[in-house]
């Protein structure tokens, strides 16, 4: 085979010709047998894709499941590990099987991809992650497991000073004499088992239109975990390919398989010429790094009853009901905010986007924070639905900031009438 290959066909009969006890790495992100049609389209031609799962009992699906895996398995080294991806409607079920299938002494992780994104009014709590069981074939396997920072959180003497055990076999920070022994080099901790990796923005670079697309981070990291370089990677449901991307980005070798031809074609696509997005969010909100970096940054947004949003070069908050009412405005408003440092300039530049956004969005109005404060003491007159106000460092200062909102309501009789 080619070192990076997509066939299309049925997995179950393509398994047949791969040789016994080659593949480093199984990943596997099976039809979750919901009975529903995924539909999107392509970023680049336009042209419609679609994804039909098909409506299985949990008997019926399982009985699948265990026809797929069987021939997988045999294809797997000893020191081969499985990773297979799973929700919330079949994972139970999955996990029984697996456990037949490889034997409880087999299981190393059970994953939890957990993502942010916009979601709908529902009886239950949102649905926010996914799971993705994780297997070694035999003791011999040996993931590379990353080194992460710190959490913030994390208290300093954690990091710094070495531990050892006492007498009654607790653990405790070691010393020698009065003093602290140090820790050494400071490495990090091992990752986790909960994956914070956001889902595929819609203007990401390397969307190619596929329903079920995961994003690349998410099958890289598994990648790098549990398959050496230049090993072979194996997926028998391919879908869009992300999977052996990720495997040629690494330096690893790859087959997928799909029955549809559409897959089939994106992935080959997508092998001669592989794209990756970036983000600033992967490993959850400790890693992202705001554009500003004042002390007193999440201070000022809790002062103002704010929802912080983390993702957007304009913005860095909403104001909530609760704030809005603070400032003297209705609480059914839409009210976005930037806190700006800077000179006047940028000030001014700033103000200018937000007043752009504002009207794109179709928000009641919008609201400028800046700092270093030195123009006025009070509000600036407002360009169209945005004004500009001082930046509150405590509660003495919301005044200025009321008075600008208040002028605001005053300045602009149209937005009042909106509401």
């Amino acid at each position: 085979m080619r070192d990076h290959e997509a066939i299309c066909g049925d997995a179950v009969e393509l398994l047949a010709d791969v040789p016994a006890g080659s593949v480093d790495l199984i990943y596997l992100d099976p039809p979750f047998g919901t009975g529903s049609t995924r539909r999107a389209r392509q970023r680049h031609t336009g042209a419609k894709a679609h994804f039909e799962d098909p409506s299985l009992s949990a008997h019926a699906y399982v009985d699948w499941l265990r026809s797929l895996l069987t021939p997988a398995l045999l294809t797997l080294k000893p020191s081969g590990a499985l990773f297979v991806h799973c929700d919330w409607r079949a994972s139970h079920h999955i996990r029984v099987l697996l456990d037949e299938l490889l034997g409880t002494a087999s299981f190393r992780n059970e994953i939890i991809w957990h993502y942010r994104r916009w979601t709908a009014a529902s009886a239950s709590l949102q649905r926010l992650h996914q799971t993705i069981y994780y297997y070694a074939r035999s003791p011999t396997h040996a993931p590379a497991i990353p080194l992460i920072p710190y959490s913030p959180t994390t208290n300093l003497e954690q990091i710094w000073q070495a531990r050892t055990r006492s007498a009654e076999q607790v653990s405790v920070y070691a010393r020698e004499g009065a003093q602290p022994r140090n820790a050494g080099a400071k490495r990090g901790v091992p990752l986790g088992d909960v994956w914070e990796i956001p889902p595929l923005n819609p203007k990401a670079r390397e969307r190619v239109g596929y329903p079920t697309q995961k994003p690349l981070a998410l099958l890289e990291r598994i990648v790098a975990i549990a398959s050496p370089a230049g090993g072979l990677v194996l997926d028998p449901c391919c879908g869009s390919g992300t999977t052996l991307v990720a495997a040629k980005l690494l330096g690893r070798r790859a087959l997928g398989f799909d029955t549809a031809s559409l897959a089939i074609e994106l992935t080959r696509r997508r092998l001669a010429a592989p794209v990756r997005s970036t983000s600033e969010v992967i490993d959850g909100r400790d890693a992202f790094r705001r554009r500003s970096s004042s002390a007193d940054h999440e201070a000022t947004l809790a002062l103002l009853r704010a929802h912080a949003v983390q993702r957007s070069s304009v913005i860095h908050g909403y104001l909530s009901p609760a704030g809005l009412d603070r400032l003297g405005l209705p609480c059914t408003w839409s009210v976005p905010l930037a806190l700006v440092e800077g000179d006047a300039a940028q000030v001014s530049e700033h103000t200018r986007a937000l007043a752009a956004l504002v009207a794109s969005k179709r928000a009641h109005a919008g609201l400028v924070l800046a700092r270093p404060w030195q123009a006025a003491r009070g509000a600036q007159r407002p360009t169209g639905r945005v004004v500009q106000a001082p930046w509150p460092a405590d509660e003495c200062e919301l005044d200025a900031v009321g008075n600008a909102a208040r002028y605001l309501v005053q300045a602009d009789p149209n937005v009042v009438q909106r509401t």
